[in-house]
């Protein structure tokens, strides 16, 4: 590096030339004139002019201004790169340089086994543990593909031309004037019933067990197809649901419609059906009681027939459990409003474990001409709702002197026949209903329940009160 000595009346200089000769000059020059100065005011001005002459700006068009140090301004001696000196782009150099160098590392590495992989000497396959682990990583992508194939073929099957075809959702189609029952309870009291004008075929998957030996017996006695097919395809018919490996396509349960309850018999009652056309009266024998013995023999606890109408409960769970304890408490019939309740799906038939098949059930068109055209033929109407009765009579006069202990129940259905009303799941009986009703009953509840659990599902309240009734 160049130096500048700068004593306290001389400036010398080294290795300067040209230009840089005539700035260092005027340099010294104003180092001797603040060496020399007359008075203070002229030695200001030389120390003035001095920092302005050390104050050098950027060359750099369009840089940024500002000052800058001397050291950056000075020439360094800076010492050349190889490729500089030898003339050659550095690309270039370091190919030549170090070309024999890779092609040796490529021989060692072809010889130890070592593929490129890593420095030398790491990598080798000395033990042929990575050609194992190759081959078994290999292995097992080939078994899931071939698994898939596998999957795949067996819902394949072959035409006359040898080509393949898909038929996993062509055999079994759904068909839409049918419906597929699922699970053993309900496929075997449907076949056990009879109530369905046909039955096309039992789908069947085979697994070695005895309990569908009752169920091959009545679909070979009664000519119904038995078609063995695979679990994956009652997934897809039933849509995945639990159907015990077996589904029965028939057709749908048709429910009749009736206008009103008639007279009440000693062992059976009247209904007014209609087709929307025409009307008739039909005679329904009504069940025996809830202790085995026949309605109207002397000394039974049941003496009239005890129905059971459903306003609006659309939960098919729901229905198919209602369904269930009315038939096992001996309940005579149902009656469903026609327009906002639940449909007698497979779901039903499924949850009622078989009940729906055995249990008389009519559909009503118009609740409330309904309930005065029973009333009128003795018929008595006790509306259910938890903490709804003393509610509604406390606000309507209508209601005033209709609530009825759930203990009077069985007495009143000794006397005359009785048609209990259950509501929605969340809203309870339509008040229009509840004001035709003749009585309102409720189940007692504890004062101190969470608000989150302050009623019974519609199914459990429906059991109690035909437990009382029957």
């Amino acid at each position: 590096m160049y130096v500048i000595q700068i004593f306290p009346c001389a400036l010398s200089l080294t290795g300067y030339k040209g230009d840089e000769v005539s700035s260092l000059t005027r340099l010294v020059q104003l180092v001797q004139m603040m060496e020399v100065g007359g008075n203070k005011q002229k030695h200001k001005q030389y120390r003035a002019m001095f920092r302005r002459f050390m104050a050098i700006k950027a060359a750099v068009p369009g840089a940024k201004s500002g000052r800058v140090s001397v050291e950056r301004n000075i020439p360094v001696h800076q010492r050349a790169k190889a490729w500089e000196r030898d003339g050659k782009p550095k690309d270039v150099w370091f190919k030549e340089k170090y070309a024999h160098i890779h092609a040796e590392q490529k021989a060692r590495d072809s010889r130890s086994g070592n593929r490129g992989r890593g420095t030398p000497g790491r990598g080798q396959d000395e033990y042929g543990k990575r050609e194992a682990h190759e081959q078994r990583v290999r292995s097992i992508k080939q078994s899931q593909r071939d698994s898939v194939r596998v999957h795949r073929d067996r819902f394949k099957s072959r035409d006359g031309g040898g080509r393949a075809h898909s038929v996993s959702l062509a055999r079994f189609a759904t068909n839409p004037l049918a419906e597929y029952l699922y699970g053993t309870n309900a496929v075997l009291a449907a076949l056990q019933s009879r109530r369905r004008q046909y039955f096309a075929r039992l789908l069947f998957h085979e697994t070695g067990s005895k309990d569908h030996e009752d169920v091959l017996k009545l679909c070979k006695q009664l000519g119904v197809e038995v078609q063995r097919v695979d679990k994956h395809e009652l997934n897809l018919i039933t849509k995945s649901a639990v159907h015990n490996n077996v589904a029965l396509e028939c057709k749908p349960f048709e429910v009749p419609e009736i206008k009103a309850l008639q007279g009440v018999a000693e062992s059976n009652f009247e209904v007014l059906e209609t087709d929307g056309f025409t009307q008739w009266t039909s005679q329904v024998p009504y069940r025996d009681g809830a202790n085995g013995t026949t309605a109207g023999a002397e000394g039974t606890a049941k003496r009239n027939p005890v129905g059971l109408y459903l306003d609006e409960v659309v939960d098919p769970h729901n229905m198919g459990a209602i369904i269930r304890s009315a038939y096992f408490l001996g309940a005579d019939f149902i009656a469903l409003s026609r327009r906002n309740c639940a449909p007698l799906s497979p779901v039903v038939a499924k949850t009622s474990s078989g009940a729906l098949e055995f249990m008389p059930i009519f559909n009503v068109d118009k609740p409330l001409a309904f309930f005065e055209q029973s009333q009128q033929h003795g018929w008595t109407i006790v509306t259910s709702g938890v903490g709804q009765a003393h509610s509604h009579s406390s606000s309507s006069s209508s209601m005033r002197g209709k609530n009825i202990a759930l203990d009077d129940l069985a007495a009143l259905a000794n006397d005359v026949p009785v048609l209990l009303v259950m509501g929605n799941e969340a809203n309870g009986v339509r008040a229009n209903l509840r004001n035709r009703s003749d009585f309102l009953v409720e189940i007692p509840a504890p004062s101190d329940l969470s608000p989150t659990v302050e009623s019974l599902n519609v199914s459990v309240a429906t059991g109690i009160l035909l437990s009382k009734l029957l």
